[in-house]
This record gives structure tokens, C-alpha cells and sequence, in this order.
């Protein structure tokens, strides 16, 4: 009872920080602020972007695997950038150029500029859109970004300019394509 008392003490008399590192200061590029439960991703995009894609810099909980950063480090206290990486769609490894992203509770995912769905972290449900082992005998953490799979239940209709929208809860992602 009295750790309880004491969190929503700490909690009450909590002060805003400002971010540590590049997203902490004044025209930082940051575009775009997504929260998980315990974990936090913010997309960078330069003055002179292109549609090349965004960087990525994430920080919080890592135990899911949330952060992509395919280490087991538990908490990543101060923004980091990541580089997500990805062997599915062929046999070698690329990076993944970001043109945004969501979080679920556990969970993290991002649209690449080629439209195609990455997602890492928790997936208990799955909620990563994978299958439920993704094909790595291991059913409820990725520490690695995997390219989604979901079927869809409703093809949309024909479209010229297709636009994908993303969303995820504490179990679910959903994908919709206008």
C-alpha cells in the first residue's frame, strides 16, 4: 500500500523535463510524437526532405522488443536513434526508409515510403499483424522490425491516389487503405 502512496505521490509532483538530446532543442525537424505505454517514438524530417523518409529516435521500455533496436536493454532512458532494419522483403538486409509511424502498447510500427507495414514488440495477440510466431518459433516478442501480413477482410475500392492509414491499441493494429 505505501508504494502505491508513494508513485501517485512522485507522479502528482512531477515537473515537465524538457527532451534530452537533439529532439530537446529548438528546430529539432521533430514532425511527428507517438507514445506506447512505456515507450516513445518521434519522427525527424531535415529541411530539405525529399519523401526520402524520416529519422527515428525512440526511448522508454524495451523489454517487449518495442523499440526495434534488437538488443534486450530493458529501459533506454534518453532518445536514441534507431535504424530500422529489414530482411523481408527480400534476402538482403536495408534499412527502412520511414514515412511515419504508431505505437501500440507494447508495440511499434511503421509505414515505409513503398507502403509497406514494419512492426515490432509485443505480440502476445497478434497484434504485429505476423501470425502469431511469425515463423520464429518464439510467439510473443520481436526485437527485430517484420514486415506485416494481415489479411484483408475488405478489398477498398479502386483508387489512384491509395492512401494507407495505420492505428494500434494495447492488442490490435488495424490497416486501412482509402
Amino acid at each position: 500500500r505505501q508504494r502505491s502512496k508513494d508513485v501517485t505521490n512522485t507522479l502528482a509532483n512531477a515537473e515537465p523535463q524538457l527532451v534530452d538530446g537533439p529532439l530537446g532543442k529548438m528546430n529539432s525537424g521533430c514532425d511527428a510524437i507517438r507514445s506506447g505505454w512505456s515507450h516513445i517514438l518521434a519522427l525527424v524530417r531535415s529541411d530539405n526532405d525529399s519523401g526520402g523518409g524520416a529519422m527515428m529516435y525512440g526511448w522508454g521500455r524495451n523489454d517487449k522488443g518495442q523499440l526495434g533496436m534488437v538488443s534486450t536493454e530493458r529501459h533506454v532512458p534518453v532518445p536514441q536513434l534507431l535504424k530500422p532494419m529489414s530482411n523481408a522483403i527480400d534476402s538482403s538486409e536495408s534499412a527502412i526508409s520511414i514515412q511515419s509511424a504508431c505505437c501500440g502498447a507494447e508495440s511499434s510500427h511503421v509505414l515505409d515510403v513503398g507502403g509497406n507495414l514494419h512492426s515490432t514488440g509485443w505480440n502476445e495477440h497478434g497484434n504485429l499483424a505476423i501470425g502469431l510466431d511469425g515463423g520464429s518459433g518464439r510467439q510473443d516478442c520481436y526485437l527485430s522490425w517484420t514486415v506485416t501480413s494481415g489479411v484483408r477482410v475488405v478489398a477498398p475500392p479502386p483508387s489512384k491516389a491509395e492512401r494507407k492509414l495505420f492505428a494500434a491499441g494495447g492488442a490490435h493494429l488495424i490497416t486501412m487503405v482509402t
